[in-house]
């Protein structure tokens, strides 16, 4: 864990409440990152030196060093950044010192403004999320109000949701998949078709068939975590790389966001990437 030495100018009856005071961490925040009671309880002495974790010293900051495959930025409006994400990169972390994220590298290539909407919360600006292994389009709001009035109304706003997938088997015809699917395990990592789950909607064309593969594209109903996934899988059609949901191990997973309309705001897209071409 990296630590940074931090010095106190004043004193506070505990370490947890110099903190607390610092940067508004609360005490179990503090303890949920590994602090110990005996050390958070301890006095704090003006200008003596402490070393601390710097998740704990930085909480809420987003790390400006970068690491991983460079996404870009595609076009800006006056209210929405359009960014391409590769495979392999996280939307926002959950932690100061994780770097592998797409905010990570907003804010190593100079748009710390970004950083400022909804700057309480990890996501930030991010009107929606891909999972790590998805590629494709991302879309920020650049001011607050843009970014509370898209996801107070989101579902109304969204009218049309495309993405890319390259699937196992071949997939002959267009037709609409409906499961009820919820998260299963304990920390719900996967989704699962049940009875008491939420009816998750896609639509799904085929657009190439090569050999025992299909490239697809998809047209998503409510965006639910994973939905896509599990949706094709569920179907007998699990996407290529995709090892959670019974797909083939690959190089990555064959997933990309390729198209979003929301509402006045506009139709926003990437290129197609090359294993969608015939």
């Amino acid at each position: 864990m990296n630590k940074i030495s931090l010095c106190f100018i004043h004193a506070y009856p505990s370490l947890s409440e110099g903190l607390s005071r610092l940067n508004g961490i609360s005490r179990s925040q503090q303890l949920k990152r590994g602090l110990k009671k005996q050390l958070l309880n301890s006095k704090i002495l003006p200008k003596t030196e402490y070393s601390l974790p710097i998740d704990i010293v930085n909480i809420g900051m987003i790390n400006p060093n970068y690491i991983g495959p460079n996404p870009e930025v595609l076009e800006q409006s006056n209210d929405i950044i359009s960014i391409e994400k590769p495979s392999g990169v996280h939307c926002h972390p959950l932690r100061y010192d994780e770097s592998d994220n797409l905010l990570s590298w907003l804010r190593s290539q100079g748009y710390s403004e970004l950083l400022q909407i909804n700057n309480h919360q990890y996501d930030r600006g991010l009107l929606y999320r891909l999972d790590f292994e998805t590629s494709g389009l991302v879309l920020m709001a650049k001011s607050d109000e843009v970014y509370q009035n898209v996801r107070d109304e989101f579902n109304t706003l969204t009218k049309q949701k495309i993405y890319f997938a390259k699937i196992n088997g071949v997939f002959e015809k267009a037709k609409t998949l409906t499961h009820r699917i919820k998260p299963s395990g304990s920390k719900g990592h996967k989704m699962t078709e049940a009875s008491d789950g939420v009816e998750a909607v896609i639509q799904v064309e085929p657009v190439f068939i090569r050999d025992c593969y299909t490239v697809v594209k998809v047209l998503l109903g409510q965006g639910l975590r994973h939905q896509i996934r599990a949706q094709l899988s569920l179907a007998g059609f699990p996407i290529v790389g995709d090892e959670l949901y019974g797909g083939e191990k690959a190089q990555r997973l064959f997933l990309h966001c390729y198209q979003y309309e929301i509402g006045a705001y506009g139709v926003f897209r990437t290129t197609e990437p090359s294993w969608c071409i015939p």
